[in-house]
């Protein structure tokens, strides 16, 4: 699904929080410890990275990501 460098993941510098399944009219929340951010699908294009890649990272202060909703 993603290419995670084995010695970040065995630190859990890097690791997978969630996958989520959802339409193109909706997006998703991210839950941080200070507060979520919301991402539209065009604001999600930014950070898709190529197949089995990782993407572009997320702002300063929304990198400890904790759960994942999808936004209506």
């Amino acid at each position: 699904m993603i290419n995670i460098p084995s010695a970040k993941l065995s630190k859990r510098e890097e690791h997978v929080v969630a996958t989520v399944v959802f339409s193109e009219d909706q997006g998703l929340v991210l839950q941080t410890s200070k507060r979520p951010l919301k991402l539209s699908v065009d604001d999600l294009n930014h950070y898709v990275g190529e197949r089995a890649f990782r993407g572009a990272l997320l702002p300063k202060g929304y990198r400890q990501v904790e759960g994942v909703d999808i936004a209506e």
